[in-house]
């Protein structure tokens, strides 16, 4: 459910406002799935740029959304920058097919992070461009680069907030800081005839404050046993490509391939020692979509396992916990359908 509203200031110049909440049913009463999707509120320039406060996508959204096209994960393996995210001030112009953007990020609790984790954002800043040409046989050609910067509100007092498990123990760390850059490339108008998009993107994360915790199964539950403080400083870094490929029939059906690749490498020291660790995601997306009508959409995915190590930093879709209790990474299936009023 959303609302969206504007009004005239003078010849040029424009406010408006956006708001949206998502609702779904879920099981666990505790947890009904009500989803704050977007809040915020700008004023548009016309032809001098537009500026928006409040939460909406953070930066590098606009660079990686040229994979962000399938209907359910598309823009997975971008290395964060591109959720939504509360307690933004953007300001953004296009004109000659250039598209130029900053953003800054004040304080807020609970923000958006790539590694699983919900963290307290002090401050960070963004910047995107681009260049979007005219047509080029089936379509426009577009650029985008970004970077994005985030400083996370650590004290030494705080509860460890990221856990990692390796090698039979779980590694609780504080986040100090992110930086995230990322490129995007495509062709081509998606759902319209031939479409091809790619994306590349690295980030680094600054961790400290570590808790080792050794832990074991019994009858598929997680035992932790007793727990040790390291007073060890490390890094994480993701790196992270997808590759896409569509086409548009004129009659309403779309067919959509895509390979996601994300890397995970825990810098030495995540142990206290020199020791370093990766863990790899990899899978192919296959994807049917029929517009029905204008309003009415159905589409098929079928999200096919590349040999993605099990029991790793991180997972989007297809796993599911063995009886020994680590996760395992496997093929998964969709079927959806879409009505838009």
């Amino acid at each position: 459910l959303n609302f969206r509203g504007s009004t005239k200031i003078t010849d040029g110049i424009s406010a408006y406002g956006f708001w949206e909440q998502n609702w779904e049913h879920k099981a666990d009463s505790s947890n009904p799935g009500n989803d704050f999707r977007y809040a915020y509120v700008g004023v548009n320039f016309g032809e001098f740029g537009d500026l928006r406060f409040g939460r909406w996508e953070q930066a590098l959204d606009w660079v990686t959304n040229v994979t962000d096209k399938i209907e359910e994960i598309g823009g997975a393996s971008a290395c964060f920058g591109d959720n939504r995210q509360s307690g933004q001030i953007g300001y953004e112009w296009n004109g000659y097919g250039v598209t130029f953007g900053l953003r800054y990020q004040t304080a807020v609790n609970n923000g958006n992070q790539d590694l699983g984790v919900k963290e307290d954002v002090d401050s960070g800043f963004g910047v995107y461009a681009g260049y979007t040409s005219p047509d080029v046989l089936f379509g426009p050609i577009s650029i985008r680069v970004g970077y994005l910067y985030e400083k996370y509100q650590y004290d030494e007092n705080d509860a460890e907030q990221l856990a990692i498990g390796l090698d039979e123990n779980y590694y609780y760390y504080n986040l100090k800081n992110a930086k995230t850059f990322a490129v995007g490339l495509s062709w081509g108008n998606h759902g319209k005839g031939p479409y091809i998009g790619a994306e590349y993107s690295y980030q680094k994360n600054k961790i400290t404050n570590q808790k080792v915790v050794p832990y074991y199964y019994d009858a598929g539950l997680r035992v932790n046993e007793e727990s040790t403080e390291i007073d060890a400083n490390t890094t994480i870094k993701l790196y992270g490509f997808e590759v896409m490929a569509s086409y548009g029939f004129d009659f309403g059906l779309v067919l959509s391939a895509c390979y996601h690749f994300k890397k995970a490498k825990v810098g030495a020291g995540y142990q206290g020692e020199n020791v370093s660790a990766t863990a790899k995601e990899k899978y192919l997306s296959l994807i049917a979509a029929y517009n029905v009508n204008p309003n009415f959409r159905v589409w098929f995915e079928a999200h096919l396992d590349c040999d993605s190590d099990d029991d790793g930093i991180f997972y989007d879709y297809g796993s599911s916990k063995k009886a020994d209790g680590t996760v395992k990474a496997e093929n998964a299936y969709m079927l959806g359908v879409r009505y838009t009023f």
